[in-house]
């Protein structure tokens, strides 16, 4: 199903509230020009990031729910959760680490403090 970026970018200024003339003043066009986007079923992609900024809506995640767009997300998100997992486990291991380090550290103050007690009966 084709996505009709028009719609979807009156749809939103609708809901905002942003009429053809303040949209149109938000984004450099006229308003008649604005009235011609809302008819358009594609816009060049800095029209739509601008379109994004001003009405503060993602407009490029509609095509990412489409193939084949789709497949290269799914395989990002999966990407991303697999790297998730090897942070988890660096971070596991780091905090494991940690931990010991900490018992070594209060056993060798101990030890320093049982050292300190014999030197001072041997003065």
């Amino acid at each position: 199903m084709a996505i009709h970026i028009g719609k979807q970018i009156r749809i939103q200024a609708d809901l905002r509230k942003v009429g053809a003339t303040e949209l149109g003043k938000l984004l450099n066009k006229s308003r008649e020009t604005i009235y011609d986007i809302f008819d358009r079923e594609s816009v060049d992609t800095e029209l739509l990031l601008a379109c994004c900024k001003v009405l503060n809506h993602d407009f490029f995640g509609y095509y990412y729910s489409q193939e084949p767009l789709l497949a290269f997300k799914v395989d990002e998100d999966n990407r991303t959760m697999e790297r998730i997992e090897v942070l988890k486990g660096q971070l596991d291991r780091e905090v494991k680490l940690n931990f010991v380090q900490e018992e070594l550290i209060a056993n060798q103050r101990e030890n320093i403090k049982y050292l300190e007690q014999l030197v001072k009966k041997n003065k």
